[in-house]
């Protein structure tokens, strides 16, 4: 599927009857969650979820018969250190039956990753908001900062190079510029041009008054396209980048300075940079 360039699905699953359904509906990848202390046990929180807890979940899960990859977190402090890390990922593994394991975690826990992937255990990482470091983070959107973003990236490249297969990110806003101005333009746009432009964050810099201020580049392959962007007077564009910064400044929760530039590229649609920019490894031909 990745390899098609197609989005895949994941949902999670605390118990054999939402399997059985998500078995039905197709989808790829399950998630038995240490969320099922407060969705199912009625806990405040994941802390107090034990590994007893969620060998027995994903052993009802894994029941279900799906084709799904299964996946299973470890719970709070049960991968402190690697040899903890490998006596709860056995547990999951060998008596509940998920096929690979979640760690919750960047840099800190890439000795831990990279230990479990060498012995076998396919790894799936877990940044942003950590359910089970919310004492320290609160529950809020992570990497708001321009260097908060570049330190989840750090980490996101640390948990690739140990060996994790996937990494969720959790209350993250990214690549959130870009994917926001894409959103409203096909929202806008899909009935003329559904398909025929790129969005690239050129810029975004941390104001002294808490502002963020970002410039993007909307690539088009025609001076036509260029003009049905801007609109008569302008317009269009305006629309567009109103509604972007409203969005942005939701989802940041403080002001956006949002500033977008139309440029014709007639072959950006060639440009792999583009493609990684959305989460494709594709090279076109």
């Amino acid at each position: 599927m990745k390899a098609a360039g197609e989005r895949i699905a994941m949902l999670t699953a605390y118990d054999h009857a939402s399997a059985i359904m998500a078995g039905r509906a197709g989808v790829p990848v399950l998630l038995v969650g240490d969320s099922l202390g407060m969705v199912v046990h009625g806990h405040e929180t994941t802390l107090p979820v034990t590994l007893d807890d969620m060998v027995r979940h994903a052993a009802s899960v894994v029941r279900a018969g799906t084709n799904a990859l299964i996946v299973g977190d470890l719970p709070f402090l049960t991968y402190a250190t690697p040899a903890d890390a490998v006596h709860a990922a056995r547990r999951l593994m060998q008596e509940g039956g998920v096929q690979a394991v979640k760690l919750e975690g960047g840099g800190t826990i890439a000795r831990t990753v990279r230990h479990l992937c060498e012995l076998g255990v396919p790894v799936m990482g877990h940044l942003g908001f950590t359910p089970q470091a919310q004492h320290q983070l609160g529950i809020r959107v992570q990497a708001k900062q321009a260097a908060d973003a570049r330190r989840l990236l750090e980490d996101a490249l640390l948990l690739e190079a140990a060996g994790a297969f996937a990494i969720v990110l959790e209350l993250v806003p990214a690549p959130l510029a870009a994917e926001v101005t894409r959103e409203q333009v096909f929202l806008q746009l899909h009935q003329e041009l559904p398909y025929e432009a790129a969005v690239e964050t050129e810029k975004w810099e941390d104001r002294p008054d808490g502002s963020v201020r970002i410039e993007q580049t909307i690539h088009v392959q025609r001076d036509g396209q260029r003009a049905i962007f801007l609109g008569k007077g302008g317009a269009r564009i305006k629309q567009i980048g109103a509604r972007s910064r409203h969005e942005l400044g939701r989802m940041l929760e403080r002001p956006v300075h949002l500033f977008l530039h139309v440029k014709v590229s007639e072959r950006w649609a060639d440009d792999p940079a583009h493609y990684r920019a959305i989460g494709l490894d594709y090279e076109p031909k």
